[in-house]
């Protein structure tokens, strides 16, 4: 075949031998090349090797040393509530009175009261008393019970004595025809400081609370930054501390407000901007209960998106019933609406609609958003830094009612009842106001509560819808019936004061009721949670 291919050619034999001798060369270049590549490749995977082993040292380590820190964190705090544990030095009144135990077992006992006690209650009651035009001189104080003055300078005494002043009329409004909710009938208030424990991480303020009913998971952030995921049904050996089985770090400022959407295990949340103009929502992937933040390999990158377009400070988050919907509550006096959907497709998402709060040309400025329950995704209600809330239709975008009560502070935090039309607001004024939203602009306000003595900074109903829980500046979390609008108990979580601030929010979980303070501390009442 070679004898009759090389002739039909056309070409001589030396040609085609010089051809085959270049072609030769040629490959064998290609060769070479290919061979400089390859050891070239091996060389940096050897690298990039020998790096990742390091980093994977260096991680082990890290990992090693927050143990050791949170060891000895939790040995620092054990030896400090031991050091200050109360009842140590007591003052005993029957024989010699040591003045520095007095001193210490008095100021241990004015650690424990609220900052609301320690106004000057004396300047307020002689100004009440001048109003009744009578004499504060004449008005001698009795003297205390030495049983009662003995347990309270040890410091012992956890309820106040009984008052014998009918207190069923108090503060409780009128009867309000057709608002939906049943007539007080009676009173009973009770000063309690329960079984509670105390969960200790976030390095500053805590400022809000969301509760995953689905997981049991309690969602915390804060001034610090961060925020973390609690499992409170997970069983503690006596002695040890609760830790966050989950930290999120992504925010450079404080975190103001956190939202969950149970059916996907995603946790929002927004805060101060960390440039100007430029206020972003994180959106996280919140883990199972097997998650474990000190393994050696991890599930990846928790955040899912962020969410882009408001240009202020994010005060308050809300998820729709449905799980469709996050409307956002910002300084910049906006109010926005998002989609689940539009963080499946980029890493960044805007919104789907926006709202200007306020009527006519001064625009109101929202500090807290809720959904109403019992309109699934159509209506949502804003509680403004005015005192209003306004209430808007988001297929129209027009704002239906606008709810104003007299003298009303700023509305801090909003609840709708899980099955009726009515709003449960928290004030900067005092108040717990309830709203049927049925009702006209001027009658909307069927119940209001006084029972704080400072600002009440957020609300939050129950599952069963019998229950309302409010907490203050004061130090006092009150539990009041939403059926019969009676205050049943006050609960004090004993938060340490951060200048003039206390307690900043409150919620309602499987586990029992939670509070989070400006200490940094979240408390859990474990036996607060009704039967039915």
């Amino acid at each position: 075949q070679d004898l009759i291919f090389l002739p039909m050619s056309g070409k001589p034999i030396d040609e085609l031998v010089r051809d085959l001798v270049q072609y030769d060369r040629k490959w064998e270049r290609e060769r070479l090349e290919f061979a400089v590549v390859k050891n070239q490749l091996e060389s940096e995977l050897v690298t990039v090797r020998a790096e990742l082993a390091a980093a994977e040292s260096i991680n082990r380590d890290l990992r090693r040393r927050v143990v050791m820190l949170e060891v000895a964190l939790r040995q620092e705090r054990r030896r400090t509530s031991e050091e200050h544990s109360p009842g140590t030095d007591r003052v005993e009144l029957n024989g010699s009175v040591d003045p520095q135990a007095l001193d210490k077992a008095l100021q241990h006992f004015e650690d424990r009261i609220p900052r609301a006690r320690q106004l000057r209650c004396k300047d307020i009651l002689i100004q009440h008393l001048k109003q009744l035009k009578l004499d504060p001189s004449e008005l001698a104080p009795e003297p205390l019970d030495e049983t009662f003055q003995k347990e309270l300078l040890s410091g012992l005494r956890t309820q106040p004595p009984e008052s014998d002043v009918n207190e069923a009329d108090e503060g409780q409004p009128g009867p309000v025809e057709d608002s939906g909710l049943a007539q007080p009938i009676g009173r009973t208030q009770t000063l309690r400081a329960a079984q509670s424990v105390r969960l200790r991480s976030h390095l500053d303020g805590i400022r809000c609370i969301a509760v995953d009913p689905d997981s049991g998971v309690v969602v915390s952030a804060g001034e610090d930054g961060l925020v973390k995921g609690w499992r409170l049904g997970v069983p503690v050996r006596e002695g040890e501390d609760v830790e966050s089985y989950v930290s999120l770090r992504g925010h450079t400022e404080a975190v103001l407000a956190v939202a969950c959407l149970p059916q996907d295990m995603v946790v929002f949340s927004a805060g101060i901007p960390s440039a100007p103009r430029e206020s972003v929502i994180q959106a996280w992937r919140l883990p199972d209960h097997s998650y474990d933040a000190y393994a050696a390999k991890h599930p990846g990158d928790l955040r899912l998106g962020r969410l882009l377009g408001h240009t202020d400070a994010v005060w308050s988050l809300a998820v729709s019933y449905s799980g469709r919907f996050l409307a956002s509550a910002s300084a910049d006096t906006t109010v926005r609406i998002w989609s689940k959907e539009a963080l499946r497709d980029a890493d960044t998402a805007t919104e789907v609609r926006s709202f200007s709060v306020g009527r006519g040309d001064v625009p109101e400025v929202p500090s807290s958003i809720c959904w109403l329950s019992t309109d699934g995704d159509r209506r949502i209600v804003s509680g403004c830094a005015s005192g209003a809330c306004v209430v808007m239709d988001l297929e129209t975008g027009a704002q239906l009612s606008q709810l104003r009560p007299e003298n009303s502070g700023c509305i801090t935090s909003l609840r709708s009842h899980p099955l009726e039309p009515i709003l449960a607001s928290a004030c900067a004024d005092g108040f717990v106001r309830l709203y049927d939203v049925r009702l006209s602009e001027t009658t909307a306000v069927v119940r209001e509560f006084r029972q704080h003595g400072d600002s009440v900074t957020c609300v939050d109903i129950n599952q069963g819808a019998s229950l309302l829980a409010s907490s203050s500046h004061d130090g006092l979390i009150r539990l009041l019936d939403v059926r019969q609008g009676a205050v049943l108990e006050a609960l004090e979580p004993h938060h340490r004061p951060k200048y003039d601030e206390l307690i900043h929010c409150v919620a309602f979980t499987p586990f029992g009721v939670v509070s989070g303070g400006a200490d940094g501390d979240l408390v859990v009442f474990p036996d607060t949670v009704p039967s039915c």
